[in-house]
């Protein structure tokens, strides 16, 4: 291979906050290195960690993997969809815009060969200035696109209590040193959408503000989302339906969807939580890590690290066992 063989290859995979799965309090902020746990039924987030995987072992002189965060595009009737009522309302968020998703992967170009930057894996999202609660969100986003107070258009039980992802970024800041993907921030987001409003929805936010037809929108917008959680993905489906697994998965069980209060009822979550930061098993200040450090690191997630010696090379395979008796390669 006269172009200078696999060495020559620079390869940059972009994994998803999907790989870590359900983040809500106290555990909403993460960082590279938290525990890798899709949710059930996220058959993609399951896809992102195994070509994550491949990636890393690929014995590749150059790549790196950044786990995208939710990336926010300015059409956003494009996103209404019942996938949007699979999220607990006090997830956190920390998105990125479309602009800023695109700009980081084009300044990967000129990230230099002898850069620390290769081989690692990084959280990709737009910092503390992209960062909202998805009942926020919801609020702002509902106002702009003129439907008014999400509360009179949306029951609070339709949304789940668990199982999807997202997070705020501990550790995001350390991919904008390399390639400065920081440049938008949530206001930005809501300028884009607002711009690209249709001429439908700018007329319906005006009437919205009729009183005489305000009620009219709102039972029109009402039957529509209704319309979307009552489909075969929708959540009010799946309880009516008796679809046990998915109940289970998303709410804990039908009595707790059937103890969902309304909109400002006491059993409303916490949406100021405090911040657990998760522990890894291993001294992370250390520069240069022992056998001894992964091997209590193999123990705290309850597993074994089979190899008996090591030559202190990160990217050396080695042999595991994990929790579950599985014996590996990595």
């Amino acid at each position: 291979m006269k172009w200078g063989g696999r060495d020559h290859i620079k390869l940059i995979y972009v994994g998803s906050v999907a790989e870590t799965g359900d983040r809500l309090q106290s555990i909403h902020m993460g960082r590279v290195g938290d525990p890798l746990k899709p949710s059930i039924f996220d058959f993609y987030a399951v896809c992102k960690i195994g070509g994550e995987r491949a990636v890393i072992d690929s014995g590749l002189k150059y790549w790196v993997s950044l786990r995208q965060t939710y990336i926010a595009i300015p059409d956003a009737m494009s996103l209404m969809d019942p996938i949007m009522f699979h999220q607990p309302i006090d997830t956190c968020i920390e998105l990125n815009t479309c602009f800023d998703a695109g700009r980081g992967l084009v300044n990967c170009l000129d990230v230099l060969e002898d850069s620390d930057f290769w081989r690692r894996v990084y959280n990709m999202g737009g910092g503390p200035e992209c960062r909202v609660m998805f009942i926020d969100y919801l609020d702002r986003m509902m106002r702009m696109l003129g439907m008014g107070d999400f509360r009179e258009i949306m029951e609070r039980r339709w949304f789940a209590l668990r199982n999807f992802h997202c997070q705020y970024f501990e550790d995001s800041h350390v991919l904008n040193d390399y390639i400065h993907n920081w440049g938008e921030t949530l206001e930005d987001h809501y300028r884009q959408v607002m711009a690209n409003r249709s001429l439908t929805l700018k007329i319906v936010g005006v009437l919205n503000r009729v009183p005489g037809l305000r009620s009219l929108i709102r039972r029109t917008a009402y039957k529509r989302m209704k319309g979307m959680v009552s489909g075969k993905d929708g959540t009010l489906y799946w309880y009516e339906s008796r679809n046990e697994k998915r109940i289970t998965a998303f709410y804990g069980s039908f009595e707790k969807y059937e103890s969902i209060g309304d909109w400002g009822d006491p059993d409303m979550p916490d949406l100021n939580p405090e911040w657990v930061r998760l522990d890894h098993g291993y001294d992370e200040s250390k520069e240069q890590l022992e056998l001894a450090d992964l091997q209590g690191a193999a123990r705290f997630r309850g597993g074994e690290l089979l190899t008996e010696e090591w030559n202190g090379d990160m990217y050396t395979p080695l042999k595991w066992r994990c929790a579950f008796g599985h014996e590996f390669e990595g």
